[in-house]
């Protein structure tokens, strides 16, 4: 109060002119306390002993900036205590559901709330930028209080129990930039205050109970890249609005109940990369133009939905290409007039290439096609997943298959291919041996009429599941089968084999399913089955395998379907 009235008063006195800042007055001080310091005998110049009007502004800010600390001290402390009572609410709410959980054993008052576990605080404020609770099997449901965590940027409660609805005071959060709740059991609509949300960009609600159509605010959120709404009952069609999201990298709407077009305004998102629409109820026809504005698109998931019509000739322009997954639909027509274009050859990054259960054919309006040739598909090294199968694709298996060294899975089954060289066995086959890495062949329901090779034993150990039942397969089985050691599955049933049950399956040490029943196979059933300790399926019905059960079979404990169907076998098993 003196400062103050002294400053009102006007008694200080002060030439301003010789006075700079508060410490030339410290230095102005010194030097008139020493008279000698003076020079040609001038009188000393004198300075009042009272506070001058530089002194009081410095000091007035000293008290300003303490009253400021002190300030931001109250409220920092105010709000992490806002910050931890919204976690405390979430605290309570779970442990009505599980009282031991994880919060309830780490989230205490005793503690600083940003050494809690999952929450990561700001250096500069001490707020609550990161709250990360995924896979901690957590139940209950999100208390509105969350959306008094103001400093928010990222939200995951993914993989866990949360039922019920989205608070809509999370639209508070204005700095959040992700959401992650996948894998719960939310209800209900999908808020539309998500498009109060101006740096989100990135949105994850899959496999929860979302219904309803998908809310027309999202696309206001122009920050967006990554949406995921897959496995929820969403229905409707997908907005047109959708091209408004002009950074969109990522959607991902499969398992669904969607239905009507694909917007076609979708095709033209440069910044896409991967389109997810597996498994809705889609229809219509795929634009002709559909790569020409997609240069960076690497997955296009569109299995399972009506779409019918031809597939693009132009796939070749998504160069980045890497998933391709168009089966089960009704796409129909013949190749290659454009059906399976040849250009799709050209898609070297292509990992997965799926075509099962259309209604493809090899044939043209004028004569059938000779061969079976897959768009030039050498040149797609990367391959790993080509399915082609239940098609009417016709003509011959090629051997350039054995070319794709990074195959694991082959499924050319349920069409109408043949082998045409009477020369050679099935080289083919003998090719895909070159595939080191195949894990899944499947040959099934094509009419090969061949004998298998012996050849068949160099697969390598890679090989789990080898099926070409319903194949006119002749002769022996060969006895180098004894190699695949690793193989899980050998299917050969309804064929027309001959000799017998080779020995030689004593190596087949992890084998769960052998079912060659329906041939003309004869002899015994060997004791070296009993070898067989992973052994759940043996299928030998229909044949002519005559003699006794072995009876070591009793030690196979893992066996669970037995299927002689065969009068000539004696049941002598113990």
């Amino acid at each position: 109060m003196e400062v103050s009235k002294v400053w009102r008063n006007g008694t200080m006195k002060l030439h301003t002119r010789n006075v700079k800042s508060c410490d030339s007055m410290v230095s102005g001080a010194a030097s008139d306390s020493n008279p000698g310091a003076n020079r040609g005998g001038r009188r000393p110049l004198r300075i009042l002993v009272y506070l001058s009007v530089m002194e009081k502004a410095c000091i007035h800010l000293a008290v300003v900036l303490l009253l400021l600390q002190q300030m931001s001290t109250c409220l920092s402390i105010v709000n992490i205590t806002t910050d931890q009572t919204a976690l405390l609410v979430l605290q309570s709410q779970i442990s009505l559901y599980n009282p031991h959980s994880v919060l309830a054993r780490n989230w205490s008052t005793s503690t600083p709330v940003c050494s809690w576990i999952g929450v990561t605080c700001s250096l500069r404020h001490q707020r609550i930028t990161a709250l990360n609770l995924s896979s901690m099997n957590l139940k209950g449901m999100v208390p509105p209080q969350l959306g008094n965590l103001s400093f928010l940027i990222s939200l995951d409660i993914r993989n866990n129990n949360f039922h019920g609805t989205l608070p809509e005071e999370l639209a508070h959060l204005r700095r959040l930039k992700m959401i992650n709740a996948m894998n719960n059991n939310f209800t209900g609509a999908i808020p539309s205050f998500f498009g109060l949300l101006p740096n989100l960009h990135s949105l994850y609600l899959s496999f929860n109970q979302f219904a309803g159509n998908i809310p027309l605010s999202l696309f206001n959120i122009t920050k967006l890249k990554y949406l995921r709404l897959r496995g929820n009952f969403l229905g409707g069609e997908i907005p047109q609005e959708i091209s408004s999201l002009c950074c969109l990298n990522l959607i991902d709407l499969q398992d669904n109940k969607l239905t009507g077009s694909i917007p076609p305004t979708i095709f033209n998102q440069s910044s896409l990369k991967q389109i997810g629409l597996t498994k809705n109820i889609l229809y219509g026809k795929l634009p002709r133009n559909i790569c020409d504005n997609l240069p960076n698109l690497e997955v296009l998931g569109l299995s399972s939905n009506r779409f019918d019509d031809l597939i693009p000739p132009n796939l070749q322009n998504c160069s980045k290409l890497q998933i391709l997954s168009l089966s089960v639909n009704d796409f129909s027509g013949t190749i290659p007039a454009s059906e399976i274009p040849r250009e799709l050859g050209y898609l070297q990054r292509l990992q997965l290439f799926g075509l099962y259960q259309n209604r493809l054919s090899l044939f043209n309006s004028s004569k059938p096609f000779q061969h079976f040739n897959p768009p030039n598909l050498d040149n797609c090294g990367l391959l790993t997943v080509l399915d082609l199968s239940n098609n009417i694709l016709s003509g011959s298996i090629p051997d350039s298959l054995g070319n794709l060294e990074f195959l694991v899975v082959l499924q050319i089954g349920l069409n109408k291919l043949i082998y045409q060289n009477p020369s050679s066995q099935l080289t083919f086959l003998t090719s895909l041996t070159r595939c080191r890495n195949l894990r899944e062949l499947v040959i099934a329901r094509n009419p090969l009429n061949d004998i298998l090779p012996v050849s068949i034993g160099n697969f390598s150990s890679s090989l789990q599941i080898f099926s070409a039942p319903g194949c006119k397969l002749r002769g022996i089985i060969p006895e180098e089968i004894g190699n695949l050691t690793n193989v899980l599955w050998i299917s050969l049933f309804a064929n027309d084999l001959t000799g017998f049950i080779p020995k030689t399956v004593r190596g087949l040490q992890k084998l769960q399913r052998i079912l060659i029943q329906s041939n003309m196979i004869s002899g015994t059933i060997p004791d070296e089955i009993c070898y067989l300790q992973n052994l759940g399926d043996l299928i030998v019905g229909r044949n002519k395998i005559s003699g006794p059960l072995p009876s070591c079979l009793g030690n196979v404990t893992t066996l669970r379907n037995l299927y002689l169907a065969s009068k000539q076998v004696e049941l002598q098993l113990t």
